[in-house]
């Protein structure tokens, strides 16, 4: 319940719903700017079950949720940034085990960036070099064609482009 609201401040809110029977076990935790220890025991004497100052740190908010109603979170680790793609682990001397016409036909199909002749184009790669099919689907799924082009230039006798 943040204290400072407009028309109705967080005070007269929390009377409110006190008086209310059936909202005597809500749980009412008040927010406020105020530092002030006395701005405490008013708000707790208004009738909230807790009180924080703001600013606060979104894990406080969730804290004081656990403690009163007794819940427990479960958190999923999520990446800012998304992870380097696999194209970086690519190399030449990867490539390299592909004929010379697959390697012209990749670099001119990620030159016109023609996705499709591309994904074609992987699936012609052998299973035993699945980690490379891999890296270079994630490099067309992310529009690196570039990446794919720097890296089949140097096998390439006379490259055009």
């Amino acid at each position: 319940m943040d204290l400072r609201m407009p028309i109705v401040d967080g005070y007269t809110a929390t009377k409110r719903i006190r008086e209310n029977p059936k909202s005597q076990d809500t749980i009412i935790i008040a927010l406020t700017a105020s530092v002030f220890e006395g701005e405490r025991e008013n708000v707790l004497m208004t009738g909230c079950n807790d009180f924080m100052s703001k600013p606060f740190q979104q894990r406080e908010i969730f804290d004081k949720i656990a403690k009163y109603l007794g819940v427990q979170y479960t958190y999923e680790v999520i990446e800012k940034y998304p992870p380097k793609l696999l194209v970086e682990t690519i190399s030449v001397e990867d490539l390299s085990v592909m004929s010379p016409q697959w390697l012209e036909e990749m670099y001119q199909a990620a030159y016109y960036l023609d996705t499709e002749a591309m994904n074609e184009l992987v699936t012609q790669i052998p299973q035993s070099k699945a980690s490379l099919s891999k890296a270079l689907t994630d490099s067309i799924d992310n529009f690196n064609s570039d990446r794919i082009m720097e890296l089949i230039r140097p096998l390439l006798p006379n490259p055009l482009l």
